[in-house]
Order: C-alpha cells, then structure tokens, then sequence
C-alpha cells in the first residue's frame, strides 16, 4: 500500500472552524478515487463518566447492565459512545459533536427498580467529566493532524493540493508535514 501523507490543517480563531474542516475532510474523501481513506485527529474527547456504586444497586434490586442500558437509552445515544467497565460507563463525545443532552439532564435521569419504583441517578452513581485526548499546537493556535492514504502512488505536495481544495474558502490553512 501507499505511503500515507500527513497534510496538518490549522485555523485561527479555532474549533468551530477545526471542525468544519474535518467534516469537509471526510466528507470529500468519501467521494475521491484518490484517496483510499483519511484520519483527522487532534480533536478532545469530552468523557462523562457515570460510577455507579454497587451496593445502591443492589439495595434498589437494579443490575448495571440494564442501569447502562437504561442511560443509553435516555440519552438516545450510539452504542459506539459508550463503553461500560466494572460499574463505570463512560460516554465519550468528540468535541465536534453536538452534545445532544446538558449534564444535568443525566443527573436527572430516573431508572426503575423491579416494582416499577423510580430511583434518580444521582441516588445509584457518582456522575463527574473528563476531557481526553491529544491535541496539536501550530503558531499559537489549535490545529489538528489530517493522515490521507493515498489509492495510487502520489507526492506529499500532491496530497496537500488535494486537501487544500477540499477546504477552499473556508479559515482553514494547510501545511504538509515530512
């Protein structure tokens, strides 16, 4: 297979324009011959993390995994988001996402015991946020790490070309790294 190229792409004043120009990256790579696939990265994840305490549950008679299937459910989420491990859920939610949910709302979330009784969340689990990730610096700003793999062999300058039509006329600027 091809080398992969690796155009950077940075914009000022920042995210909102970052991720504009990822959705317009994989957007457009979608539809080029020329590029096998594409990977951006550089973007945090935002985690909550929802620590459910298992002497509650079992006080409430409520399992975890359907107090996680409860959570997702509510939260009308992808199960790709979630991941459970032990009592912990963790919702992860890139930060170009739209959060479809306020955090409050997650402490407002009821679950239901075997009798049909409503118990609030805030009651079975320990509900905190954490923001994961590695992020890219260029000039002072935010910037984020574009990987083409190429469908034939091709130049970095090429590539970077490429990717710099892809993102005409928006902030974006974009530079090849070796």
């Amino acid at each position: 297979s091809m080398d992969p190229v690796r155009p950077a792409i940075h914009a000022t004043p920042g995210m909102p324009e970052l991720c504009d120009a990822k959705s317009r990256i994989e957007g457009s790579a979608a539809g080029d011959g020329s590029v096998s696939s594409v990977e951006v990265s550089g973007q945090r994840e935002r985690h909550i993390i929802v620590d459910f305490d298992a002497e509650r549950l079992s006080q409430f008679e409520i399992a975890m995994a359907d107090a996680a299937k409860a959570l997702v459910s509510f939260l009308g989420l992808d199960a790709e988001m979630v991941e459970t491990s032990g009592t912990e859920v963790t919702i992860a939610i890139d930060e170009c996402e739209e959060v479809p949910f306020e955090l409050d709302e997650v402490m407002s979330i009821r679950l239901k015991d075997p009798s049909g009784n409503e118990v609030p969340l805030a009651a079975l689990a320990d509900v905190r946020i954490g923001i994961d990730g590695e992020t890219f610096e260029h000039e002072g700003g935010r910037a984020m790490e574009v990987v083409v793999h190429p469908a034939s062999p091709t130049t970095p300058e090429a590539m970077g070309q490429l990717v710099r039509g892809w993102l005409e006329g928006t902030e974006a600027r974009v530079e090849v790294l070796d």
